[in-house]
């Protein structure tokens, strides 16, 4: 499965007197594992749902949908098999997808915010009446795998918008269905649209992730014969499985604390590297040294900004505007950047990440390590390389307009 090969060359490779050999061997092998490896990593009755909640929930899903600690989120999501075009007419209507104008079939992948793969659900066929939200209803309807009995009432289900005319069957079931807004006429989403899809696409890449795992494998990359369309769920729960076994999940959650909350993922971060690298000036008043420009407020003590150079114009600039209070347990209290949508509040802009993580040095060294500047134990040779600045002038009265 992992190289795709032909019987053929299988029976050549391993000296086996014909395909045929090849072929049944792979069956044994797949019913061995079937019973004995799949049904320990894969399936929803594989693993407890309190083990889902303390082990393969997020952080941030947590923070962003739950109101209790013992509800769970989960990620619901068709991938694509492609297989030969039948000669049985009635096959060919069935699995051509209007879609990707091919022949395939779609398995229904079910997994919480990290990525781990819970279940993996039977191929469906793929014409118009088996579209993603069909089969969510299907699945539910049916209760496969006792899904009904796995959750519990007020779990969260985060859908993408094709499962739309599911919404109302996983209402109905007690569950609550998360999926971005639609623009319904308008031309710009509310802020409150905007930010409630984005808290959405932030947790449910993770089961693109998951599906993108299956891909490699290629025995699923290319077109499978619709010979082995009755095992292919099998290979599907095989395949699953390994990855479960072997593989990490999508999303290790390392989000303990306030400031990996607000930038939500590394992409910021490492984005950020290079607007506090631009900002390091030459000290005017030591050519040696560099110097750091932060504004303070004199009206509000809690608030610090700096002005950024947009990376796409050296006309435009940017200010990042921070709100703190050292004494609360998470000290980050609020954010504001002058960019289109510096607004948000689920994420930031990397104008504000880029303050954050400046600020937030316990030491220059640090400093310089995140931007890859330093190779040295030498604290004088950091000293003489770096000096913060803090600009308390005029540039800063503009505060009491905002």
């Amino acid at each position: 499965m992992r190289l795709g090969f032909s019987n053929r060359v299988l029976a050549s490779l391993f000296h086996l007197k014909n395909k045929r050999s090849v072929s049944y061997t792979i069956h044994s092998a797949r019913l061995t594992l079937m019973k004995n490896f799949t049904h320990h990593y894969i399936g929803l009755q594989h693993v407890d749902r309190q083990t889902v909640i303390d082990h393969h929930q997020t952080s941030i899903a947590s923070e962003l949908f739950t109101t209790t600690p013992d509800q769970l989120c989960i990620l619901m999501d068709g991938t694509y098999i492609y297989i030969q075009k039948s000669s049985y007419y009635e096959m060919q209507r069935r699995t051509y997808s209007l879609h990707k104008h091919r022949h395939l079939v779609k398995p229904m992948m079910i997994t919480p915010s990290t990525g781990y793969i819970l279940t993996i659900i039977e191929p469906f066929l793929a014409d118009g009446k088996k579209n993603d939200a069909s089969i969510a209803k299907n699945i539910l309807y049916n209760n496969d795998q006792a899904i009904l009995n796995w959750l519990h009432d007020d779990d969260i289900i985060m859908i993408d918008r094709g499962f739309r005319d599911a919404v109302k069957t996983i209402e109905m079931f007690g569950f609550h269905a998360a999926m971005s807004r639609f623009l319904n006429g308008s031309k710009q989403f509310s802020t409150t649209d905007a930010n409630y899809s984005c808290c959405i696409t932030k947790s449910r890449w993770a089961i693109e992730s998951a599906n993108g795992k299956i891909k490699p494998f290629k025995y699923f990359n290319q077109t499978i014969q619709n010979s082995i369309i009755p095992s292919a769920s099998d290979y599907l729960h095989i395949v699953c499985a390994i990855v479960n076994a072997y593989l990490s999940p999508a999303i290790r959650d390392p989000v303990k604390d306030s400031s990996l909350v607000i930038l939500v993922g590394s992409y910021q971060v490492r984005q950020a590297k290079s607007y506090i690298l631009e900002h390091l000036k030459r000290s005017e008043l030591d050519p040696n040294d560099l110097e750091f420009t932060v504004e303070l407020c004199e009206q509000h003590s809690d608030l610090i900004r700096i002005r950024f150079v947009s990376r796409h114009s050296t006309n435009q600039n940017h200010l990042a505007t921070v709100q703190f209070d050292t004494y609360q347990d998470e000290p980050i209290q609020g954010w504001y950047c002058t960019g289109h949508t510096g607004a948000r509040v689920v994420g930031c802009y990397v104008h504000i990440a880029a303050l954050i993580c400046t600020t937030s040095f316990s030491s220059r060294r640090e400093l310089f390590a995140i931007c890859g500047e330093i190779d040295t134990d030498d604290e004088e040779e950091i000293e003489s390389r770096y000096y913060l600045a803090t600009d308390q002038s005029d540039q800063s009265s503009d505060y009491s307009d905002n």
